[in-house]
């Protein structure tokens, strides 16, 4: 997947969750299934990764050297990647306490949260476009706390279909909250 599809499809992916979050009702936006996060938790989840996320794309290249060296030879592509990150969810991995939510329902209102996801995915996007080109994605790599080493190309991509799985649990707690 190149740049600008990259870019096209964590739009799109962006669009949907802010969508989603913001035309639902406050009740369904803050109710809490047993053992599962509320659509708020999901939405300051996603904004906790998606911050981390965007500090690979707007620091200084030497820093992501250092912090993550080179990347594997090979890096994934979309399909491979998502299949590896799935197998872990499977396995039982869960988000490490950085990217856990705090309890989003004393924190702000719904709208608020939404607002801070709009302006944090805007950023990231920004980011993206702006600092890293075409050739760099694929030269430089981070430590991810489920996949391991993966290059910033590899990063673009989780960053897509971890928003998609989110959305995808947004949808199943609101079909069984309707």
């Amino acid at each position: 997947m190149n740049k600008a599809t990259i870019i096209k499809e964590t739009q799109l992916a962006f669009n949907t969750m802010s969508k989603i979050g913001s035309e639902m009702d406050a009740a369904t936006f803050f109710f809490k299934p047993l053992n599962k996060w509320s659509v708020a938790e999901q939405v300051q989840h996603l904004i906790l990764s998606t911050n981390k996320t965007a500090m690979a794309y707007r620091l200084p290249l030497f820093i992501v050297k250092l912090v993550g060296g080179k990347p594997m030879p090979t890096p994934a592509d979309f399909n491979e990647l998502q299949k590896r990150y799935t197998e872990k969810i499977e396995e039982g991995a869960k988000a490490s306490k950085p990217y856990i939510p705090k309890n989003a329902a004393t924190q702000c209102s719904q709208e608020k949260l939404i607002e801070i996801w709009q302006r944090d995915s805007t950023k990231y996007l920004t980011a993206l476009q702006k600092c890293r080109t075409e050739k760099s994605l694929d030269q430089y790599a981070i430590k991810h706390p489920l996949l391991g080493k993966i290059s910033l190309r590899e990063l673009c991509y989780f960053t897509i279909f971890h928003t998609q799985h989110h959305i995808q649990s947004i949808q199943q707690i609101t079909a069984t909250t309707v």
